[in-house]
């Protein structure tokens, strides 16, 4: 992708700084910032160490990132195209993974059966198959998005009725709902598979949810929608999210999915992922709520080591202060703890709103008491505000 530039001069300010380079440093941080975010879908997948992995995938700028995100785990990569794998050669065909990782690529194959089929084939008897696919009954499309492959609305969820055969030779793809992909995978000799459904979308994911699980928390203030058309939408996305988990259409509508499939069908003991790559390399964490009712944060960079250390000082302090707080610990450079389960405290916030106003408001002021008292108190002069 190029950008163009018009008009575009260098200025130095009263104080000489250089605000064009300042402003395109800004923008080079921002860039290599979103290149990141499609790392998400696999950085929390609990890889073992010295397994061999065939990530499988177009040439595009997608499948260079995902690439690099297998590369940053202590395992061997190949990567080959889905024809190499389709029409691959007898001596290849000899070698067995642990993994095998493919995104975005059954949406565009016309023969997604038979590539599912050769991948099978080249798994260990311990193998798993990771897919990552878009899902043509997708909320966002609900919503106005616009269908990736064909750009016009409501394409995906008609499954593509309006659309002639030599159209949709010239597409380049299409998308599939969950009983579809069931079917392919099934037909192809998969016969463990678990389903995580992806928000907003699987380029961007912030949060992962097992097909068997149900989020205790209203899920408006975790995810920020994005879509491939955005000037076309015309609801709300993130009001919907209740009302879907209520009549049990979630997972039947999420955005994506990722795809676990055990040869062996032992799953991950995974049921939520929750995904901050948006905030830089420092804070970037992942957080995971396991089937055993533990919770763990990792830094998805060195650079967020620290963090989690200064989490677990954090949490330290407010308890000598009298805050109560959920007991953690660092294991192994992992911040754990066990789950809570009740109401977040926003929702609760929320919910007294709506129905009882004055409780609201003495909780509220009860809320601001601990937030007094979580830390000492220093006269204003005593503050360096500037710093």
């Amino acid at each position: 992708m190029t950008k163009e530039w018009t008009g575009a001069c260098s200025m130095k300010g009263m104080y000489g700084v250089d605000t064009m380079a300042k402003g395109n440093e800004k923008e080079n941080r921002t860039e290599k910032l979103i290149r990141e975010l499609p790392k998400g879908l696999l950085k929390w997948y609990p890889f073992h160490e010295n397994s061999r992995t065939l990530f499988v995938a177009d040439r595009t700028e997608q499948g260079e990132v995902l690439l690099e995100a297998l590369a940053e785990y202590d395992m061997e990569v190949d990567c080959k195209s889905p024809n190499e794998i389709v029409l691959g050669d007898s001596l290849e065909a000899e070698i067995r993974y642990e993994y095998i990782v493919l995104v975005g690529v059954l949406e565009r194959r016309k023969d997604p059966e038979a590539l599912l089929a050769a991948l099978r084939d080249r798994l260990t008897p311990r193998g798993r198959l990771l897919l990552g696919i878009d899902n043509r009954l997708g909320i966002r499309y609900f919503c106005g998005d616009r269908d990736v492959f064909t750009e016009r609305n409501f394409d995906s969820i008609e499954n593509y009725a309006r659309i002639n055969m030599s159209d949709m030779e010239m597409m380049g793809g299409r998308a599939y709902a969950r009983a579809e992909i069931v079917q392919m995978l099934e037909a192809a000799g998969f016969r463990w598979h678990r389903f995580y459904s992806v928000l907003p979308q699987l380029e961007r994911p912030q949060a992962l949810y097992a097909e068997d699980y149900i989020p205790e928390e209203e899920l408006d203030v975790r995810i920020c929608p994005q879509y491939y058309s955005p000037d076309t939408v015309f609801l709300e996305e993130e009001r919907l999210y209740t009302t879907l988990l209520q009549n049990g259409l979630f997972h039947a509508m999420a955005n994506g999915y990722f795809v676990e499939c055990p040869i062996d069908g032992s799953f991950c003991h995974v049921n939520q992922v929750t995904i901050s790559m948006d905030r830089g390399a420092e804070n970037a964490l992942v957080t995971i709520i396991s089937r055993d009712d533990t919770v763990i944060k990792k830094a998805l960079y060195a650079e967020g080591q620290e963090k989690l250390t200064q989490l677990l000082e954090n949490t330290t302090d407010l308890k000598n202060h009298g805050v109560h707080m959920v007991n953690a610990e660092l294991k192994d450079d992992i911040y754990v703890m066990p789950y809570v389960h009740g109401e977040p405290a926003t929702d609760y916030f929320r919910r007294l709103l709506r129905s009882d106003v004055e409780l609201f408001l003495k909780e509220l002021d009860r809320f601001w008491e601990i937030i007094q008292n979580s830390s000492e108190h220093v006269p204003y002069e005593a503050v360096d505000w500037e710093y």
